[in-house]
């Protein structure tokens, strides 16, 4: 959680930043950005939990990950 709300408030830091200097333009490019480097992370570095038997899979776990439903 606490990553969660550090990534919130450099958010709203940087595009407040950008709104004094770019105004809408600015914000919109931030949230791209930060849209496009998410996209990157998420397909470059993919989980590392994949289902390994199908019997694991309906029981919602997935190589010792337990999926939250």
């Amino acid at each position: 959680m606490t990553i969660y709300f550090l990534g919130g408030s450099a958010g709203t830091f940087v595009s407040g930043l950008f709104w004094q200097h770019y105004g809408w333009a600015g914000v919109v490019g931030v949230g791209v950005a930060f849209t496009v480097a998410s996209l990157f992370v998420n397909c470059f570095q993919p989980s590392k939990c994949f289902p390994n038997k199908q019997s694991d899979a309906d029981h919602g776990y997935l190589d010792g990950c337990q999926l939250i439903t």
